[in-house]
């Protein structure tokens, strides 16, 4: 078996050396997964005597006391049948040819007949889920269970999980070259510069930030048949950026004829962002359409509950050194809420497309997990505030944070405790305290980078694989 794999390992080495073939190891993994598969080993034993080792197709009219089926997983048993044929499959049915469902009754009578004689009959599959289609037992197991009482098939889940004798722990001195690399974040002449998102993610696992934000690795993302949450994120932030700027004063009857302009410029960022193209939306991007026009609706609807409101700026780069680092932020938007009173309240807001929290029960709750979730949005938006703040020469000027949360606006807000914030500068001062101590650490030459304690983060991380986690 070992000398078929060599075989087919040699044969791919070849073809990529002699036609000079660039390709990631996504790429290469998926070529060498396929080439393997159909690798067959012939087994030779003795007929009347041991155990018998054979395919589905050499057990016909042969009967047996004791049966055991490996891999009874879904598509492994049955095959996923490709056809190999220039004929289309609606030719090859119209003129009576084998087809696809013809090949699966035709593994449907194997299996029933093999099975139909045996006193004990043991089908083995694989329930892990490492992929999309995995962990699946097969279609026959399924029906077995529903066709047969209880008393005579049996499921059993068995765990053969393997770990190894302990986890690879890895942490980074910072020695006299990574401080060096580490301070060009405090170097105003530098234009290297901390967002929300890396003390984030510093937060979330020194040993991730190391890697990216100090060594600057850089691993490409995969590539995805559908779009992702983050242009799914910037589709809706472009759309709302669209409506509102240089509006002036947007009131509840204006919210009402910007809402006509939501399916263009719907249309026309999924163009810029997603396909690329000018054609009219169809099929999979007519369904992502739908589902932005919701979202975007939604927020309309929010706002005008709101009453009237200025905006300011939105999607504006600001790059400022505060506290001794340098910052830069994209906000979404400022807003200013005028109040029946005609008084204006100074806003922040930030958009959310996933689950984030809105509410905490305090502000450690933006810096540790809390419940095993730590509020990583709130701390984002008071980041925002402050730097704002700093960056106009506001002062103690009231700002309201606040975070929309798309998918369910009604979850939209930021409060603290019981408390719904209105100015940050009510939580500011401990929050500060918590930040330049997130800070102190982070800079601090005593201080190694470290892996994360909450494996959670790894599931979604970049840099899982050089952690084995």
């Amino acid at each position: 078996m070992i000398a078929k794999f060599i075989d087919r390992l040699t044969e791919l080495s070849g073809t990529i050396a002699k036609y000079d073939i660039a390709m990631n190891e996504n790429t290469f993994f998926y070529l060498v997964g396929r080439m393997i598969a159909s690798v067959s080993v012939a087994f030779e034993g003795e007929p009347l005597h041991g155990l018998q080792i054979m395919g589905v197709l050499e057990t016909r009219c042969l009967d047996f006391d004791n049966i055991i089926i490996l891999s009874m997983n879904e598509r492994v048993f049955p095959r996923k049948h490709y056809s190999r044929s220039f004929i289309p499959a609606n030719l090859r049915r119209g003129f009576g040819m084998a087809t696809v469902e013809f090949q699966d009754c035709m593994y449907a009578y194997y299996f029933y007949r093999l099975i139909s004689r045996a006193k004990n009959v043991y089908l083995l599959y694989d329930a892990r889920r490492q992929a999309i289609g995995s962990g699946e037992y097969s279609r026959y197991i399924g029906q077995l269970r529903t066709l047969y009482p209880q008393a005579t098939v049996n499921h059993k889940v068995l765990d053969f999980s393997i770990t190894a004798p302990g986890d690879l722990e890895i942490s980074v001195t910072k020695n006299e070259r990574i401080m060096r690399l580490l301070n060009r974040y405090r170097d105003p002449e530098k234009k290297y510069c901390l967002s929300a998102s890396s003390i984030n993610q510093y937060i979330n696992c020194p040993l991730a930030f190391y890697f990216e934000k100090v060594e600057d690795l850089r691993i490409a993302d995969d590539v995805k048949e559908f779009m992702d949450a983050s242009t799914l994120g910037t589709i809706v932030h472009d759309v709302m950026h669209e409506l509102y700027n240089g509006r002036g004063v947007i009131t509840q009857a204006s919210i009402e004829s910007l809402r006509k302009l939501v399916p263009g410029y719907v249309n026309h960022f999924i163009k810029k962002h997603y396909t690329h193209g000018d054609d009219e939306p169809t099929g999979e991007t007519e369904i992502i359409s739908n589902a932005i026009n919701f979202f975007v609706n939604s927020i309309l609807n929010y706002d005008k509950s709101l009453g009237s409101f200025e905006f300011e700026q939105g999607e504006e780069e600001q790059t400022v050194q505060w506290n001794g680092v340098n910052i830069r932020q994209f906000i979404d938007r400022v807003d200013r809420l005028i109040k029946p009173d005609g008084t204006e309240l100074l806003r922040i807001v930030d958009y959310k497309t996933g689950k984030d929290a809105t509410s905490a029960s305090g502000v450690n709750n933006m810096f540790v997990d809390r419940s095993g979730k730590r509020c990583k949005a709130m701390l984002q938006i008071m980041l925002y505030c402050n730097v704002f703040a700093h960056d106009k020469g506001l002062g103690n000027t009231p700002i309201q944070p606040v975070i929309y949360t798309v998918q369910h606006m009604k979850d939209s807000g930021f409060s603290v405790g019981k408390e719904t914030i209105t100015d940050y500068n009510t939580i500011n001062a401990k929050f500060i305290t918590l930040l330049n101590a997130t800070l102190n650490d982070m800079f601090s030459a005593d201080e190694p980078f470290k892996q994360t304690e909450n494996t959670k983060y790894c599931e979604w991380c970049k840099f899982a694989r050089f952690c084995h986690r």
